[in-house]
């Protein structure tokens, strides 16, 4: 359910809003203490986090940002808000490209194959390693089923397709559009899926010295292996 100035933005067939929900969320919209909060966010400076020499703030090996989504563990905050965990701090704040994590592309495929794979059923998608300071893309299997599931979003109308595509009310403008058919066109590009995970093995990124990500590959984890033996 989402309200706009009090109106509530119709959603479709995915909408099962209740007049005791709207009742309630109408109260909570206009509760002093809600709006207080709301101003006092607004007021607050932006924060930008990037890569980049020119940015408030630089991604490091000694500043790490980490979010949890719905489906994967990963290093930027999609909804534009820093906190911080430490004193329950919340900034607005926009995320460079260059902070999105390594592997966007395969992350963004494994996650919706994940939604065809019952060995990842009411599971989350564990990417992030927080005590190590990794990323641990594991395996899930993209078959036959999955690349049928991308052949009927493909055939649906624009509409349909903005309303299976995205968790909020989108418009199925031609950009909008054009960026999904794009996505999904992209799907059907990918290498073979095994060689991609040969092995299913998990695909491991380190954070490297600049505050970016080095993928580990066989060569490293032999040299890590010889290091713990000599100890």
């Amino acid at each position: 359910m989402i309200l706009v100035n009090g109106v509530q933005l119709a959603l479709g067939h995915r909408d099962s809003s209740s007049p005791e929900g709207i009742d309630i969320l109408n109260f909570l919209v206009r509760h002093p203490a809600l709006r207080a909060a709301s101003s006092s966010y607004k007021a607050l400076p932006e924060r930008t986090f990037s890569l980049c020499d020119k940015s408030d703030f630089l991604v490091t090996r000694e500043t790490k940002w980490v979010y949890i989504n719905q489906k994967e563990y990963a290093t930027v905050d999609p909804y534009m808000v820093d906190v911080e965990t430490g004193k329950g701090s919340i900034f607005p704040a926009t995320f460079h490209v260059t902070t999105k994590g390594p592997d966007e592309y395969i992350r963004s495929i494994r996650e919706r194959a994940s939604l065809r794979d019952l060995n990842w059923k009411n599971r989350f998608l564990e990417t992030y390693d927080t005590e190590s300071d990794q990323f641990v893309i594991a395996h899930v299997s993209r078959g036959k089923r999955y690349l049928k599931y991308i052949e009927s979003l493909r055939n649906q109308s624009d509409e349909e397709l903005c309303n299976t595509y995205f968790t909020i009310p989108v418009p199925a403008s031609p950009h909008n559009i054009r960026l999904i058919r794009s996505d999904l066109e992209e799907l059907f590009q990918v290498p073979d899926w095994e060689k991609v995970f040969p092995f299913r093995r998990p695909r491991i990124f380190f954070r490297s010295n600049n505050g970016g990500w080095t993928m580990r590959t066989l060569e490293h984890v032999q040299i890590i292996k010889r290091t713990a033996g000599k100890r």
